[in-house]
Parts: C-alpha cells; structure tokens; sequence
C-alpha cells in the first residue's frame, strides 16, 4: 500500500500561539529523520513566519505544504462564537496567493471575533481548482452541525486515529459513512501539536499558566508520529478497517503529490514611483545641485560632479536609482509638512547624491565621509535608509506613506513575541500554582473538605467570610503564601536566586525547571516591528499575506523573511532629541536649522556643552559625560572619536585618546591619513580611506575588503592583497621591501581592530544632532529646557532638566492662568518656565487649551471669569487649590468667591429659613415677602459678598496634602529662610525603627529620616503633619549573623532626627 510513510499536513507549531510549544524546525528535522517527504503546516488562523518554514523545509530537501486551519462562521451578522475549523492547504501558487487572501480577508472588523473568520458561504466560494479543502478535527462543522449539505465543498473528510476519545470514534464511523455516500475520499490527520510527550506537557504547563482549557483534552495523544506510530493507533481504536485507515494514510500522500512546488521571488521589490528613473534622478540631482548653489547652501565645487557621476554609475549598477528617489520623495515631503529628520542615520552620510536631493542633511563634501560604506557596484543587498524623526510624528509619515502607495502595496512587518527566561519562570510557577490550588493541598480542597462536613472552612482559626470578599481574598492568600511552593512571592525568590547562579538554581528547583527548557523562548504573541514599514511593487496580501491588528495591517512574515524575498524596509526611528530640536525651534520662533546655517565651531557652544550633559545627545549618562569633559571636544570629528572611544570596543586605544597622545603608525602617509583621529584607527571608513586613497582599490573593493578582513574571510584578503601592496607601494618612497612591510603591518592593525572599528559617516550625522542640541541650549535655554522637560521619557530626565534650569538660573514655576497649557510652556522675555495642566488629575489637553485661549481676555475680578469659565466645579476646585489663579487673590479667598458664586449667581428666590446673610444685607439687592427674598440684582449681591465675606482658612498642609492628591509631588518650595528647618511629612514607616520620609519646606527636596522608638511612642508622626526639626548624621552598622553584634559599616551613613516639634497637624479631608 504506496511507500509506507505519509505526510504530516494537519500540524500547530508554536505560531498557533499559546496552543504549541514547538518550533517548526524540529518537526521539519523529525520528517527528514523519518524518511518522509512533504511536511505541511495548518496554524490556527494564520499563516505565521511561512516563508522560514519554507525555506527550513527546502533545506532538508522537504516539500513544503502552505496550510492554514482557518476558522469558519455561518454568518458574519450577527456574531456569534461558533467559530468552526476547516483545513486548507495551497495546491499551487496561486493556492497560496488564495490562502494568504482568506487569511487577509479574515482578519478585517467585518470578519473577527474572539479569532479571525470566514463565513460560509465564502467558504463555499474557494476554488478546488488551487485549493484542497480538509474537514478538520471534531470543531468542524461536518462534526458539529452534521449538515451534509456541507460534504461537497471538502475535498478530503479527515479521520484521526485518537484512541480514548469516544466522540472521535464515532466520528471517524460518519465520516466513513459520508465518504461512502457521497464518494469522497478519507484522509488521515493526526492534528500534531508537540514533537514529543515532553512538549506536549509543557504545552500543558503553558496553558494551565494563561488559563486555557479543552475540555476532555486528555483523550487526545497530539504528538508527533512516524508512519507505523499511526498505523498502530489506527488499528488500536478499532472502528476502521486495516484498508480503510491504510487508504486514508496513503491518501496524505497522494494529497502532497497533487500539490505543485513553487519558488519564492527573491528579485529586489523597490517602490516604482517613476516611469524612467534614471531620467528623473538626473533631472532632480542638476535641479537640486543649482538651487543649493543659487541658495548659498553650497558654493560651486567640480567635487559634487565627480562624486554624483561615480554614486549615479553605481546606483544604476546595483538597481537602487527608485529607491533614491523614493527616500528623496519621502524626507522632501517631510520637511514640506513642518516634520524635520536628523541630519542622517547610518551609512547613507556618505552620499553625495543623497545630500543633493535632500534625503540627508550631511554633506559629505564638507565632512568627508565615505561613499563606498553607503553602496558600491558589488554591493549584492537591498539598499537601506534609516531616518530619525520626532517621535510624535511617525505616524504621520506612516499615514503618508500609505496613502501614496496604497494599502495592498505597504504593510507593517510582523513581530513574534517570546517567552524569556525569567518570564519562562514567571508562566512554570503560575501552572503549577494553579495545579497545587486544586491537588489535596491546595485551599480549593481545603473549601471543599469544610463544606462536606456541614462545616464553615477556617484559616488560622478564622472562617472564610463569604459576604466579605475582601477578607476572603486576604484569608486566601495568606493561606497560599504560607502553604504553596509556587507562590508569588517564592516565585520572585527563584528568579532572584537564577540572577545569581542559573545553573544551581536549577538543580536546586528541579520540579519548576522540569519544563524550562521546553518553555523558553517559546512564541505566544504577536504583534509589529517597532520602526519598519515594506513598500513594495507587487501586492502583499495574496504575495505573502497580511493581518489587521488595531487598525494597522501587518505581514504575517517577519523581518528576516522579508529580507529573504528582498521586500524593502524603510525604518522610522522616533528619535527623542530631533522632537527636542523641533520643539525648541517652535518655541523660538525660528525654523529647524539645516547644517549649512549652523556655527559648528562656536567656541562658547562647546564651553558650555561641558556644564551639563541636559540634552546632549549620547553624552547624557555620567560615564559618557566624563569622559566628553575629559577630552574637552572642540569640533564634530571630536565627539565622533569620544562616541566610539566610550563604547566596549574602544578599549584599547580609550586611554590614550582621552590623554591626547599621538599615536605612531607604520608609516608617515598614514599617520596622516589618520590625523583627525590623532593617529587612531577607529572608524570603519578608515580602512576604506586606507585602501581606496593609499592602495588604489576602487570604493567597491576597499569595502569588500574591509568586510572580508572583518568576518576573517583569508582568501579573499589574500586575494586582494597584491593589488593592496602594489597601489600602497606606488604611493611610498620607501624600497620596496620595506613599503610591503609598512603596508602588511597596517593590515594586521586593521584586522586585530575590526571587530571594534566605528561607523564614521553615522557618527558624523549624530555627533551633530549632539552639537544643535547644545547650540541651541546655549542660545535659547529657555526654551530648550522647556522642549526637553516636555520630552522627558522619566523621573531621570525630570531631574536632568530640573537641574539644568536651576544652573541657568530659570526657574520652574508651577503652572498658572495665562502662562499655562497642557505642558511646560517657555517664557523667554522673563525666563521663566511654566508647569503644564495635563499631568494634573482630571485635568485634560482640552481644558488646557481653553484656559490658555483666554490669555489674553480681561477680567475686573475672579467672578467675572467664574461666569466664563470652560471648568466644571471639581476642575475649579483642583486650580484653585493649587494656585492656579493667583493673579485674582489667595486660596482661601477665592474657595470663598467660588462658593458665593454657586450659591447665590443668579438667584431669584432665597428662602429666609435657608439663608444665612444679614436681612438688611440682602435687602439692599431684594424685596421681601414672609418666606423669601425675591433678588432683584443677584451679580451685585454676588459682587457685595465677594468683597466682604471672610476667607476661607487654606492652611499650608492642606496645599501640601492638595499637590500630593492632584499633582502626584510636592512643588512647594518656601523663600523664607526660617522655613529652612521645616518639613512636610510624607510617610512614616513604623516596621523596624521608624524611617519619617520628609520634604523640605526651603529646599524642596525630599529625605529619609530615622527615629527613635522612644522618640516616635512620645511624639508619633503621620503623613501630612508640618515639623520643625534637626537631623545628624550617624554611621551605618548592620547585625553580624555570627558574632550577633551590631557593627558600623565603613562610609556609610543615615540621618536620624535630633530633635522634631509638629507645628501643624493634616488637614481633615482634602475635597
């Protein structure tokens, strides 16, 4: 009966996510081990990665079968979760094209829910002609509607061998019954989910941990199984006959064989944007070249001809002309729609044509960097340019770019989330957790066995409150955290332990780390690559599929895949200094400074770059900013050179760099070659410059060299190598004996150096934006503090910037009416900076922006803005409160103006039992009858009160207590000096000897505080008191588990208070 193997086609790896911990390699190695000689793969729902499992497959000499186990619905409206499962698999290419498509089609808000869907009768609508249609497993509609309208549009009814499963059994017995029937054929499918039983149970482990269950899930064996495996599970279950089931298994073959093997187009796929690229990027390089002349950008230099007739013949060479035209397109619309891009990311610094036609902002005329790194005539991969933009701004450009070239020709590119090592720890103990809640000993049981026994269950002697879930929650989790090895808190303990010593940790928890190794690194999520988005020539979502998630549509191959297919990439890196650059500019007032209008040698520039490393790109850590005062940098090439001296790699030469000595090379001609770097081989364009200016090689070999020389490739350096020392010996006036030694002296410098070498024309592009960013620091602080507070990615920066104003001597000043919007606003007249609203609760953007549009509007008092006022009454309250108006009067006035305003603006009636003003007050605005006043000018009795009713008491606490509830910190700082001495108390930590963490009144920084027990028992401390207070300093000692003894710990030291007196005790309740 055929060749006595099959093929597995019905088969979840562990992109069917969270259902499978099993990578499609090892199922395509057990095939191969096998002898088999297909191997197909039907995720759920998606077609994940397939392009890798095709190539793997390939590689093994396999026939790759493209599957999917999609889900089917009968209808799309109204929704419900039926959500059947159907296989199917491509018969040929244009199979493939259809299933990419239906997978496309199914993940569309018309289509999902709870998993991505077809309907029926789109099911119904797929051609037998590309694609073989599989009935599935028992959650297909055949099995659980027994509808045999259904059978025709199957090509196969697929039978599975599961022993203990009594539905399948009978099953399998329709099924045969159908084929039978209606003269179809049975083909056997065995529904893999693991390569072995190990897998298997991590896949149990897995799901136990994310709370997924099948119901009677252990009657189904889902390994991996070898032909006489399931010829015997056949015979086992017993309800097929032997030439039925061997007809069913011979059926997988003949059903790979009718599939028609296809290769991948790996052909680069640039955007097509013109007709005649060659034509347009002449055009656009001669037109751009003169503007820039005509605009004093750049002054007449025969250097831009040579080098775009050079970068032109190469670009042609290599395809790449659409592509610049393209990245030309993309950055010129950016900076058209007020969306500046770094000065350039990468290699492209090199090119002169990029420069020209604006896709950089580097000219590598003035800065000497390097073509040849960027591309050359050999270069054999796509051709890549990154650029950095305002973080804020990428979708934007995302949008842009979609729009342009339509939403079947670009897509965002898949991620695979995996599970790491401390995360694989994390999902083991939350499985076995759940298994000891519900073994013997776990508190389910312990329930349970109370409730058998007519008995309320206890815990340490209490019974579980049932009406009180809070306290049941708390009786619950006490009795887990005493009694469970898997708790959180044990959990937390192993992960600890395996940061310090994995491989004891393992041995020494061997139940939990049972199923490590078969957890780590396992898929359970997906989502999309951070910064890339493909545009491509050719369709995407039948050429290679595509998903809807959050509104974006993404490939369901990953990064690497594309680059297998030669799909383009083009990254977008949200770059949080550009938005900095940006902002300040918009605060300003001036435009976002292109490289030719900037001063790179103004000296007070780089002085006061070496006060404060606030938004100085790539020196803001302490590491890098010492090392940046050490080296005192003067010009860009020096912050290139400190940049790749700091890094891991630099260590061989840091030292002496820092000391500015001189290094000797083996020769003078490249010791000044190498002059700028102070005799150093750092950067990778070195090399290239060595090759191409001294030994003759053209940019396109210098570069292979250089990358030959860099992956230890021997013979193609030996192959070079004539050619090297010939052009090095043209050049030097030594015998020749002695240049071959100079220039094989040099090589072996380069290869001990190329594993550490720097990308130059990168650096140069940055050490810029690290250069605008201290100009523009210098020249307007103001708003540059401002565009960094805005732009502060943590508490870190907060204090970064907190600290540069303070040196600047511009203050920080909590947010207030006509200086305030949503963020910190600049003001540079008074240099001043502002607080913004939208961090403050309940407060919005919205609000922010109506307040601030009111700037300019008069008001004779604070009731005239009350009867404006865009605030409901908790908004008012909370600006209030925090000072917001303070230009109208203080707190406790305008609480009292607010409270009048709501009581009595616009009154007509006032009944005299409820009213408690004067009656010869209120007779001056109304007239009487028995029970009430009748107003006859409510705003001048609202204006009477306002001038003479008292203020309410605002005492400091409650300010305090106020920022605390509304601000999240305290920003209060005091001018008195006497306040010097004067502290807000945050917290009090009573567990040992109490720790009192106080804000300082005067200084406005916060402390913790040790006390005395005696001290504290006679005078506790709460949060919200205000205290005097005296600290000193006292050395640390900590308990010696041996000697039992308490012993100071050497320069390390704690404040304890010497002395505290409560001046005002908290507020009763903030509103």
């Amino acid at each position: 009966m055929g060749n006595k193997n099959y093929v597995c086609y019905h088969l979840h790896t562990e992109d069917s996510l969270l259902d499978s911990c099993t990578n499609h390699r090892l199922y395509s190695d057990k095939a191969k081990e096998l002898g088999q000689t297909a191997i197909g793969f039907s995720e759920h729902g998606n077609c994940y990665n397939w392009i890798e499992k095709k190539e793997y497959c390939e590689s093994l000499g396999l026939k790759y079968i493209h599957g999917i186990e999609i889900y089917l619905t009968e209808h799309l409206e109204p929704k419900v979760r039926d959500n059947y499962h159907t296989i199917l698999i491509a018969k040929d290419y244009e199979g493939v094209k259809t299933i990419n498509s239906l997978f496309s089609l199914s993940t569309d808000n018309a289509h999902f829910y709870y998993k991505p869907r077809l309907s029926f009768d789109e099911f119904k609508n797929i051609s037998s002609e590309h694609v073989i249609r599989i009935s599935a497993c028992l959650a297909s509609p055949l099995n659980k509607l027994r509808d045999e309208s259904l059978i025709k549009y199957y090509d196969y009814l697929e039978v599975q061998p599961h022993i203990n499963s009594e539905a399948q059994k009978e099953y399998n017995l329709w099924l045969y019954d159908m084929a039978q029937k209606y003269h179809k054929s049975l083909i056997a499918g065995t529904d893999t989910h693991s390569i072995n039983q190990y897998k298997a149970e991590c896949r149990s482990v897995l799901q136990t941990a994310k709370k997924i269950e099948f119901t009677n899930e252990d009657e189904f064996d889902l390994t991996y199984k070898s032909y006489e495996e399931l010829c015997d599970m056949f015979k086992t279950q017993g309800v097929l006959s032997e030439q039925t089931y061997l007809e069913a298994i011979e059926n997988t073959n003949v059903m790979a064989a009718s599939i028609e093997e296809f290769k991948l187009d790996k052909t680069f796929k640039y955007a097509k944007c013109y007709e005649d690229d060659e034509l347009e990027l002449k055009r656009r390089c001669n037109e751009r070249y003169k503007d820039k002349i005509a605009r004093g950008v750049i002054k007449p230099n025969k250097q831009y001809i040579e080098n775009v007739r050079e970068e032109f013949r190469v670009f042609k060479k290599i395809g790449m002309l659409g592509f610049m035209l393209f990245m030309s397109d993309l950055v010129s619309w950016c900076w058209q729609n007020g969306i500046p891009i770094g000065f350039c990311r990468g290699s492209c610094g090199g090119s002169t044509i990029a420069y020209l036609i604006d896709i950089i902002d580097v000219d590598p005329v003035v800065w000497h960097t390097v073509f040849s790194r960027f591309a050359n005539e050999n270069r054999t991969e796509l051709g890549d340019i990154d650029i950095d933009i305002s973080p804020t701004q990428r979708e934007l450009v995302y949008k842009h770019i979609i729009d342009t070239y339509g939403v079947d020709y670009t897509g965002y590119i898949l991620a695979i989330g995996t599970i790491s090592d401390k995360g694989t720890i994390d999902e083991i103990g939350r499985a076995l957790q759940t298994r000891w809640e519900r073994s013997d000993k776990g508190y389910l049981k312990l329930v349970s066995y109370y409730e058998n026994k007519g008995q309320k269950p206890v815990i340490d002697n209490e019974f579980i409150p049932y009406y009180d879930e809070k306290r049941k929650a708390e009786l619950l989790r006490k009795y887990i955290d005493d009694k469970s090895p898997f708790c959180l808190n044990r959990i937390a303990q192993i992960k600890d332990e395996y940061d310090q010593n994995p491989e004891n940790t393992k041995k020494k928890y061997p139940d939990l780390f049972y199923y490590f190794d078969g957890l780590l690194n396992t898929a359970i999520s997906q989502s999309m690559h951070p910064a890339g988005i493909i545009v491509s020539p050719i369709t995407l979502q039948d050429n290679y599929g595509m998903f809807w998630s959050d509104g974006k549509r993404i490939l369901q191959i990953n990064m690497e895949e594309c680059h297998e297919v030669s799909l383009n990439k083009y990254d977008l890196l949200g770059l949080k200094n550009v938005e900095i650059i940006k902002d300040t500019c918009v605060f300003a007032g001036i435009p976002y400074p292109k490289s030719y209008q900037i001063n790179w040698e103004d000296q007070a520039v780089w002085k006061d770059m070496l006060t404060s490393p606030a938004g100085i790109f790539q020196f803001e850590g302490k590491y890098a900013f010492d090392m940046l005062k050490q080296f005192v940098p003067s010009k860009i090439n020096h912050l290139s050179l400190v940049n790749a001296a700091l890094r891991p790699s630099g260590a061989s030469y840091r030292d002496r760099l820092m000391a500015h000595e001189i290094n000797k090379n083996p020769s003078p001609i490249i010791d000044d070659l190498l002059k700028d770097n102070n005799g150093f081989l750092v950067f990778q364009e070195d090399t290239i410059a060595f090759l191409q200016k001294i030994c003759g090689l053209s940019g396109g070999d210098a570069d292979n060299v250089r990358r030959a020389i860099g992956r230890k490739q021997k013979d193609r350096l030996d192959a070079a190598l004539p050619q090297i020392l010939e052009g090095y010996c043209s050049k030097s006036d030594k015998p020749r004996a002695e240049a071959e030694k100079e220039a094989k002296a040099f090589l072996q410098i380069i290869e001990d150096s190329a594993n550490y070498q720097f990308g130059f024309n990168h650096s140069t592009g940055y050490s810029m934006i690290g250069y605008t960013c201290a100009f523009l620091r210098y020249y307007y602080p103001t708003e540059f503090i401002a565009a960094y507070l805005n732009n502060a990615n943590n508490d870190d920066d907060i204090q970064m910037g907190t600290q540069l104003a303070e040196f600047k001597h511009i203050p920080i000043l909590p947010p207030k009416f006509r200086h305030s919007k949503d963020v910190y606003v600049p003001d540079a007249k008074e240099k001043k900076i502002y607080k913004g609203l939208s961090s403050i609760k309940f407060l919005s953007s919205d609000i922010a922006s109506q307040l601030y549009e009111m700037r300019d509007m008069k008001f004779d008092s604070f009731v005239d803005f009350l009867k404006v006022s865009p605030l409901n009454s908790k908004q008012l309250y909370i600006l209030t409160v925090l000072d917001f108006f303070s230009e109208f009067g203080d707190v406790g006035k305008l609480l009292m103006i607010t409270d009048v305003y709501n009581t009595y603006s616009g009154k007509k009636l006032l009944k005299k039992e409820a009213c408690t003003i004067p009656r010869e007050t209120v007779l001056q605005f109304a007239t009487e009858t028995e029970k009430q006043y009748r107003v006859t000018d409510s705003a001048a009795l609202v204006s009477y009160l306002c001038e003479n009713a008292k203020p309410k008491e605002f005492t400091l606490s409650e300010r305090l207590a106020s920022e605390l509830e509304y601000l999240g910190y305290l920003s209060f700082k005091s001018t008195d000096a006497r306040d010097r001495y004067n502290g807000y108390v945050c917290s009090a930590d009573t567990k040992f000897s109490p720790k009192i963490t106080v804000y300082n009144l005067y200084t406005g920084t916060t402390e913790t505080i040790k006390c005395y027990k005696k001290t504290f028992a006679e005078q506790p401390l709460a949060k919200g008191m205000i205290i005097t207070y005296y600290t000193e300093s006292k050395q640390k000692s900590r308990l010696n588990p041996e000697t039992k003894q308490f012993e100071k710990i050497p320069n390390e030291f704690e404040q304890w208070f010497k002395w505290y007196q409560i001046k005002e005790l908290p507020p009763k309740e903030t509103k």
